[in-house]
């Protein structure tokens, strides 16, 4: 009689820690049905976004350049808010994964808003330059030592611009660095076929990564 009363309170146990455990991977797989549209959305924004960086669009103004970016960014938002309405304290470690994903978009896209205005203010710079020098060359004897003065702050004005444009690449380039450690992550849980594609996320890194200079053993080989 004892023996059968431990095999009912064994096997009852069981069935609730089937139940519990069945019903923890129905809420996860609940979760990830629902936040993958999200997941897809960002990633396309996210890639469409990327064409500017891998030389596959031109085409376009800085005008209009950074209204889209803003407006990828401000999307994302909203996509953000919704998988965290969504996390529950049995989904968290998954939505967690999504949410790091979702943000590293978003940092890289800011990131890239960055680096292009930083390129136009160093544009500008440089015609600045240009139009400084030119003073210079046509100033009358009592206007040269103006003409100096301005052209000297141009070129100082120009190498700032040109050192923030420079931060600002190597920072979109530790941005993708970051993004693809978040795709490693939340590829555990969806499909790769929904997220950036990595190879393109390796040529952003690439193209914006410091340039190593030659050793003087480098030199002339």
């Amino acid at each position: 009689m004892k023996r059968l009363a431990i095999i009912i309170v064994c096997i009852i146990t069981l069935s609730v820690a089937g139940g519990y455990f069945g019903y923890r991977w129905y809420q996860q797989n609940q979760l990830i049905k629902a936040i993958t549209p999200y997941v897809k959305n960002t990633s396309l924004r996210t890639s469409n976004a990327l064409v500017y960086e891998t030389g596959t669009e031109s085409k376009i103004t800085f005008k209009e350049l950074f209204e889209r970016l803003e407006s990828h960014i401000s999307e994302i938002d909203n996509k953000l808010l919704e998988v965290q309405t969504l996390s529950t304290p049995a989904t968290k470690g998954k939505a967690d994964l999504a949410i790091s994903y979702l943000r590293g978009c978003q940092e890289l896209l800011r990131a890239e808003l960055s680096k292009y205005r930083k390129q136009l203010a160093l544009s500008s710079s440089m015609d600045w330059v240009v139009k400084s020098i030119e003073l210079y060359r046509d100033a009358g004897y009592y206007g040269r030592e103006y003409a100096r003065k301005h052209s000297g702050e141009a070129l100082n004005e120009m190498g700032k611009a040109k050192q923030e444009y420079e931060e600002a690449r190597l920072d979109l380039a530790k941005t993708a660095t970051k993004l693809i450690e978040a795709r490693n992550g939340v590829s555990s849980i969806l499909s790769a076929d929904i997220l950036v594609d990595s190879k393109v996320l390796l040529k952003v890194v690439d193209g914006n990564k410091p340039k190593e200079s030659k050793t003087e053993g480098d030199m002339g080989t």
